[in-house]
């Protein structure tokens, strides 16, 4: 409801976090970024090859966050150019697989590899359907710029996606343990601590003598 939409968002606002929402119209688009004052705008992955309706929203000159489920990579292309051919280049790109929940062994997080090396000058995220956090995570690892988690508050309620939503206690964890392992990833250049180095003098091999040696004498 859009009342609560704006609700959300001037609470948001409050407290500090950046909001939006998923429009699936052009009137929504607008509630959302004129209203609203959304700081980006995410398009689901069924609206990939709407082209009028992403160049609508790519004129509003607002960040848009594209989700790339079910679609072929020249479907993805062919948006990115849509968005880009009126003068927005402000895109992140979302591998994704538009299945609720999606199991392990279809989630291919490679796809991320390959879009980044496509798209070298856009930012790639990934949007996450399976169930538990090992997944997320580990597309930290593989450099995902954004991560986007259902959230429910209970996800035992029915619904097309709630089962696979991820609740309060659940997010929590999952934000930490994401931002473990960026700060695990740390530099590409190869370089010791001081405290590394420490240890060079304590755990690598050396030449010790098994008798007293005054300075100057002679091994032989």
């Amino acid at each position: 409801k859009p009342e609560e939409l704006l609700e959300l968002s001037r609470y948001c606002n409050e407290i500090g976090i950046d909001f939006s929402s998923t429009p699936y119209c052009n009137e929504e688009v607008d509630f959302l970024i004129e209203r609203c004052k959304a700081s980006f705008v995410k398009v689901a992955s069924m609206d990939i090859n709407n082209y009028s309706y992403l160049r609508y929203i790519a004129k509003k000159n607002v960040p848009i966050i594209l989700s790339t489920g079910m679609a072929t990579v020249e479907e993805i292309e062919k948006a990115v150019t849509e968005i880009e051919n009126v003068g927005n280049r402000n895109i992140c790109i979302l591998h994704c697989v538009s299945l609720y929940p999606v199991e392990a062994q279809f989630v291919n997080l490679n796809n991320m590899v390959m879009l980044k090396e496509r798209f070298p000058n856009y930012a790639v995220g990934y949007s996450d359907h399976t169930i538990g956090n090992e997944i997320a995570c580990a597309s930290i690892g593989l450099g995902a710029a954004l991560l986007e988690k259902h959230f429910t508050l209970n996800n035992k309620k029915i619904g097309w996606d709630n089962q696979m939503a991820t609740e309060p206690e659940d997010m929590k964890e999952l934000v930490f343990r994401c931002h473990r392992v960026h700060k695990a990833l740390g530099m590409y250049e190869r370089k010791l601590t001081q405290d590394e180095l420490k240890q060079q003098q304590k755990m690598r091999r050396s030449i010790v003598a098994n008798i007293d040696m005054t300075k100057g004498h002679m091994i032989k």
